[in-house]
């Protein structure tokens, strides 16, 4: 737990990392105290949230990557801007096609909803590589 709490206040400093914490099992008499790693996994997860990191967890070992940078409002709305026409376009047209004759306006609505929502979501888009 004192090892979380160093990494936390030492995160701007870090990027992707992977923190091996055992099973949590006891396996024999060599195996390591069970209660290190529901120990470490609740101090992550307090403490991930403010420090912008995404915990992911495996069978004996825990990830922690940054989570990026989110867009700022002028960004967000920039993108979607620039990629609303296209992408929303591309799915009317599709989902048109896909309807076929007798469905053809239920295609069309369904394909500009959806082309909506998609470029919602990639305007959302978080830059990891900082």
């Amino acid at each position: 737990s004192a090892l979380a709490q160093r990494l936390l206040e030492r995160r701007s400093d870090l990027g992707k990392l992977k923190l091996i914490t055992g099973r949590g099992e006891i396996g024999g008499p060599e195996s390591a105290d069970p209660g290190i790693r529901p120990a470490v996994l609740q101090r992550l997860k307090i403490g991930a949230a403010e420090a912008e990191w995404q915990v992911i967890q495996k069978s004996s070992s825990v990830l922690l990557r940054p989570m990026g940078r989110a867009p700022t409002p002028r960004q967000w709305a920039t993108r979607f801007a620039v990629f609303v026409i296209p992408m929303t376009g591309a799915m009317t047209l599709a989902f048109r096609d896909l309807a076929g004759k007798s469905f053809e306006e239920q295609g069309m609505m369904f394909g500009t909803a959806a082309g909506l929502l998609m470029t919602g979501l990639l305007s959302s888009y978080r830059d990891r590589s900082s």
